[in-house]
């Protein structure tokens, strides 16, 4: 069986306010059976999400767009992540203009090295988070103009681990 895919779809103006889960989540299913294509995600507005976060792109998304992220006292802004399962890779995936405040990840990656490839991050802004960004198991990462603030933590505030041709630039850590 090939894999098959929802293709076009656009979600925009999203608030979600003390949810334990994802306020939005793009995800394919069935062990990659099935594939998320050509979304569009689009000012999403998270407050309060005890186990989750704003976004999450997952389990075999393809040429996903997420931008204008706002996420507070969350766990994360935005995850890429699969689960566990190697036909769950995302590809091409572009995040843009993401501000986390008093959230454990701005953006975090919890996947396994399967061949997710084509992540680029951009106007990433984290403030007074623990672990601000972190990513692995991604092919040709980019990152640009990450702004951290006010990173209390002895962990680092930006991780990468495991990942390949990956070009970070323009990033500001304040106090």
């Amino acid at each position: 069986d090939a894999p098959q895919s929802l293709d076009v779809i656009t979600s925009r103006d999203i608030e979600g306010r003390r949810n334990a889960r994802d306020t939005v989540s793009i995800s394919g299913s069935d062990n990659g059976r099935y594939r998320v294509r050509n979304v569009l995600v689009d000012n999403v507005r998270c407050y309060d999400s005890s186990l989750r976060g704003a976004v999450e792109v997952s389990d075999g998304s393809e040429h996903i767009t997420v931008r204008k992220v706002y996420a507070e006292s969350s766990v994360y802004a935005v995850d890429f992540q699969d689960h566990n399962h190697t036909n769950q890779i995302n590809r091409h995936v572009v995040i843009q203009d993401v501000y986390a405040v008093r959230c454990k990840h701005a953006i975090r990656s919890a996947n396994h090295p399967f061949g997710h490839a084509h992540l680029t991050v951009t106007d990433l802004t984290a403030q007074e988070c623990r672990l601000p960004v972190q990513l692995s198991h991604v092919n040709h990462l980019i990152l640009a103009n990450l702004r951290i603030l006010d990173h209390d933590s002895k962990d680092a505030p930006i991780s990468i681990d495991n990942c390949h041709n990956v070009s970070v630039r323009d990033v500001t850590l304040e106090n």
